[in-house]
């Protein structure tokens, strides 16, 4: 397998992944970002922030954690899960 090959085939898996757990949980998702904001555009655009890393994520996701602690306990979803406050300013995440 050259590494074009290797590439797209950790695209694929990822994507898979990604579908998988967006199935799952897309509703602790949306209810963990309801939890950081209350504004519902704001709150949209940080579903988008969140589902993006998640897909972003599943190219370092191992299968040392459940899918689930990944996709809402994960550091790095959290870490990341911010989105702009009224003032277009980033607003940092909250610890859940």
């Amino acid at each position: 397998m050259n590494e074009t090959q290797a590439v797209n085939e950790t695209r694929k898996t990822q994507d898979a992944q990604y579908r998988l757990a967006a199935k799952e949980f897309g509703g602790a998702i949306g209810r963990l970002a309801y939890a950081y904001e209350h504004d519902a555009d704001i709150r949209k655009d940080l579903v988008q922030n969140i589902h993006l890393e998640l897909w972003r994520s599943f190219k370092l996701f191992n299968g040392r954690s459940s899918i689930r602690t990944w996709c809402i306990v994960s550091p790095i979803i959290r870490g990341r899960a911010t989105c702009l406050n009224k003032n277009g300013e980033p607003r940092g995440a909250i610890s859940i």
